[in-house]
């Protein structure tokens, strides 16, 4: 992912003048914007291997198939307050967090590729999507 950045990095006293925005908008992507999704995503691995750790400790139901160890499990995601927490706490970590730092990186990217096509002039059309 970050390999075309890494060797930018490397020519960095060849670049022009005239571009330091575009290399600021790169820096903002692969420096600030990478590292708070690798934030919340570790997070949200902590958080999912803290869980089933403790469902694999502490309940009968997590390994079974069994029918009433599924309504086992059932009855613990109605009624378990402290199962409650866990999803808002997931969904706080997740939801509100996560896919806001996804976006954030999302639109800087498409932005910095915007600035770049329009940097190189290109006589080719933008593509309607940009994977």
């Amino acid at each position: 992912m970050s390999n075309g950045y890494e060797s930018l990095n490397l020519h960095i006293d060849k670049i022009p003048q005239g571009y330091e925005d575009l290399v600021a908008n790169l820096k903002k992507i692969y420096i600030r914007d990478r590292k708070s999704v690798e934030e919340f995503q570790l997070k949200t691995d902590e958080i999912i291997d803290r869980t089933l750790e403790k469902y694999a400790q502490n309940h009968d139901w997590f390994s079974q198939s069994e029918e009433r160890h599924r309504a086992e499990w059932i009855e613990y995601q109605l009624k378990n307050p402290k199962y409650k927490n866990e999803v808002s706490l997931y969904q706080i970590i997740t939801v509100r967090n996560l896919l806001l730092v996804l976006n954030q990186f999302r639109n800087d990217a498409i932005g910095s590729y915007l600035a770049l096509y329009d940097t190189i002039n290109s006589d080719e059309e933008l593509p309607d999507f940009i994977p």
